[in-house]
């Protein structure tokens, strides 16, 4: 029934919904919930990091769980042949903005892809693995979010970034 919810809830559209504060830890245990036998039947370590203190966020909940998912299905699939195989999330704050970290074991995106991955219809992926259109979409709702959505290259494993305003409460109370 869990599961059902969750895919439910990813599977909408959700342009429409209103920007409004939602819990953070609410829409991962969804995310979990529906990643888990595919992270688990790829043995892959799956971890989640959260900043005390951060409960929500101010955005369409079903676009941030879409985008987090596409991030995640992304690091599976690049990882699949490595033998040390984890992926990260880490939730941070920073002054009115939530930091989204998305990591996995890759050794990242080769310098002459990085301009190219966030092109719509841009993909690494076989034929009838992936439309190029992920990330693209990703970067589109993220922007819509009045957030910035990146990859880091600094990062020395493979790893996106995107922020979220705070809730609207923690921004008042502050």
């Amino acid at each position: 029934v869990k599961i059902v919810k969750g895919l439910k809830l990813i599977s909408r559209d959700g342009q429409a919904d209103p920007m409004i504060d939602f819990s953070i830890l609410s829409m991962l245990e969804e995310i979990k919930l529906l990643i888990e036998m595919k992270i688990k039947s790829y043995n892959i370590f799956f971890s989640i990091e959260i900043e005390s203190g951060i409960d929500e966020v101010c955005g369409r909940e079903v676009q941030i769980s879409q985008v987090l998912v596409n991030l995640i299905n992304n690091g599976v699939d690049a990882i699949l042949v490595l033998e040390d195989k984890w992926i990260k999330i880490e939730i941070t704050s920073e002054n009115e903005f939530i930091f989204f970290k998305v990591t996995d074991s890759g050794s990242g995106i080769p310098e002459n892809l990085r301009l190219k991955i966030m092109d719509p219809f841009f993909t690494t992926k076989a034929v009838g693995h992936g439309t190029g259109l992920g990330l693209s979409i990703s970067n589109g709702i993220i922007k819509d979010h009045g957030g910035e959505f990146f990859y880091n290259e600094k990062c020395k494993n493979t790893q996106f970034v995107f922020t979220l305003h705070q809730s609207k409460k923690k921004i008042r109370a502050a």
